[in-house]
């Protein structure tokens, strides 16, 4: 990985060279255009995301895929470019990450209304990749996918737009540290902790989205990524203070991944590590 940081750094060329290669490796683009950004500035910053986003208008152009994939690979494009740049001038992972929520949303509003019939376009595209994987796709994913409201759809975008530009930007953020400053993405992580305005707005984005029920479940979701990812922060904090290792991490992934309650746990650790500071109150100090 420090090589290919490396390759990026050297300049403009290898750069675009990297970002065009992520239009088939996952979170290449985004990764290269956030470590330009945070290193070089905005400017650098906007050739390269240019360049990223030039396959999905070449599509767009051309008519090779659904217009909403091609909308949405453009926006997502644009989102980690505003990300990193909101990242590189507050040098704030609370400010990166509101920037992330609201910018996905805004994009995902922009396709709802750029893409007619976003809903049926979304749905015929995740059919196509179910069919591709199997002959006889499963009844039960396929009911999943009837009856898609705009709202839905929306908010799978957003949901989409949101995590990929989150890890890109994280990525990125971890390329930087490692050649130029060892150890410092991991005690960022380690000490992210959100500040009050932005947990209560994620809470309250939350709770409006799960009383509107199921149709804006992924809003919820987009809303919530602040506290989770605050709160997986914090457990990494707590693993590497009590010199756990590697395992309970691993172990921890696994969960969120196949324990739907334990991301609502994460969540909430994110969100009352505001006012309790389980850093401080448990001395969690970072190992040297």
């Amino acid at each position: 990985m420090r090589a290919l940081a490396n390759f990026i750094m050297r300049g403009r060329v290898q750069a675009v060279i990297m970002a065009l290669l992520g239009s088939w490796v996952p979170l290449l683009s985004q990764g290269a255009l956030g470590l330009v950004t945070l290193r070089k500035g905005w400017k650098e910053g906007l050739i390269i995301t240019l360049w990223a986003s030039l396959p999905a208008v070449a599509a767009l152009w051309a008519g090779d895929v659904a217009k909403v994939m091609a909308v949405a690979g453009i926006e997502v494009m644009v989102v980690a470019y505003l990300s990193s740049v909101m990242l590189r001038y507050t040098v704030s992972w609370s400010a990166a990450l509101a920037a992330i929520v609201a910018l996905s949303s805004f994009a995902a509003l922009v396709a709802a209304l750029l893409v007619e019939d976003i809903s049926s376009q979304l749905v015929a595209f995740f059919q196509a990749m179910l069919e591709s994987q199997a002959q006889n796709p499963p009844s039960a994913e396929t009911e999943l996918l009837t009856n898609w409201s705009t709202a839905r759809a929306a908010g799978v975008i957003a949901m989409w737009i949101s995590l990929t530009t989150f890890a890109g930007l994280a990525l990125a953020r971890w390329w930087q540290a490692m050649l130029f400053n060892p150890g410092g993405f991991r005690t960022e992580f380690h000490s992210l902790r959100l500040n009050a305005s932005l947990a209560t707005a994620a809470l309250g984005g939350v709770v409006i989205a799960e009383f509107n029920g199921l149709e804006y479940g992924f809003w919820g979701l987009v809303f919530g990524m602040p506290l989770l990812v605050a709160g997986i922060g914090l457990v990494h904090c707590f693993v590497a203070a009590k010199k756990l290792g590697i395992w309970p991490l691993v172990a921890f992934y696994v969960g969120l991944v196949l324990i739907a309650p334990l991301g609502l746990l994460v969540s909430l650790l994110g969100f009352t590590d505001v006012w309790i500071d389980y850093r401080k109150r448990f001395n969690l100090v970072q190992p040297k």
